[in-house]
């Protein structure tokens, strides 16, 4: 039991890492941005086989949903730093909710379905936050809990690692 304890907080942390290199924490006053589209890379739009038309489409719709999340992107750098974290991370899943249902109306059924597994896959462990996957996993309350501790555990170190990087970066890459 203590090994899937240790090694949840280790996939914890791996994840966090890139999902903030992905995504970093707005420091006070600093402007956050929404996180890259997943089909806008190489690799992804390639395993879907996205046509020119669907790229277009799919840029209009991410345009689009840039333009209606920014404003509240941007009233991040004024949350004190201990909410901003998971401030960040909700205002992530809606934005990312927001693009992916978008995305049904474009793709066909079979990369909808694809693009949907690669979201899972490139959100790690973060994506067991999601309110739909855990209710699909019938995480108990306690599950639940560990889990929001766990990530909660995370981000905390990744704020401290981010904090330090800025003054010590030979001791933020320690942490």
């Amino acid at each position: 039991m203590r090994l899937t304890y240790i090694l949840a907080a280790t996939v914890a942390s791996a994840s966090a890492a890139l999902v903030l290199a992905q995504n970093p924490q707005p420091t006070q006053n600093q402007v956050a941005v929404p996180p890259r589209a997943l089909y806008s890379m190489a690799d992804v739009a390639r395993s879907l086989e996205v046509s020119d038309r669907q790229r277009e489409r799919l840029d209009r719709l991410t345009q689009q949903t840039v333009s209606d999340y920014q404003a509240r992107y941007n009233r991040l750098a004024d949350v004190p730093e201990a909410e901003r974290a998971a401030r960040t991370a909700e205002l992530n899943r809606q934005y990312e909710a927001a693009l992916l249902k978008g995305t049904r109306d474009i793709l066909d059924e079979k990369q909808a379905n694809r693009y949907q597994q690669l979201y899972y896959q490139y959100g790690g462990f973060y994506t067991l936050n999601d309110p739909d996957v855990q209710k699909r996993l019938n995480l108990t309350d306690a599950q639940r809990k560990s889990l929001r501790e766990s990530i909660d555990w995370s981000d905390k170190q990744m704020q401290d690692i981010t904090r330090t990087s800025g003054t010590d970066k030979e001791r933020a890459a320690q942490l």
